[in-house]
């Protein structure tokens, strides 16, 4: 998981392209958090976090100097059931071979 801190000024504010799964927390200060086309805002205050669930662009803006803290969603691996050969055995039981000159041959 990847975490980065911010400081931001008075009024600054900062913009977060698809941060779905994004942790926002406010170390210090007061933040304003808004996503794009989504009615509600919220005011963060120290301690406060929130994880965003849209991947619509989210803005901040500091309401007086703060410090955020970002973490960023863990990489998701890839399900134990498709490492290796593993998965072509069961692509294979799920998907019959297709033989030339019969119906559904290409």
């Amino acid at each position: 998981m990847t975490t980065e801190s911010l400081s931001l000024s008075r009024s600054a504010i900062h913009a977060i392209k698809r941060p779905k799964g994004w942790r926002i927390e406010c170390v210090r200060g007061t933040v304003w958090v808004t996503h794009d086309s989504h009615p509600l805002d919220l005011v963060l205050t120290a301690g406060e976090a929130h994880t965003c669930v849209r991947s619509s662009r989210v803005l901040l803006q500091a309401l007086e100097p703060v410090v955020v803290r970002f973490e960023a969603p863990a990489r998701r691996a890839w399900p134990a059931s498709t490492r290796g050969a593993a998965w072509c055995v069961a692509l294979r039981r799920l998907v019959p071979p297709v033989v030339p000159g019969r119906p559904g041959a290409v």
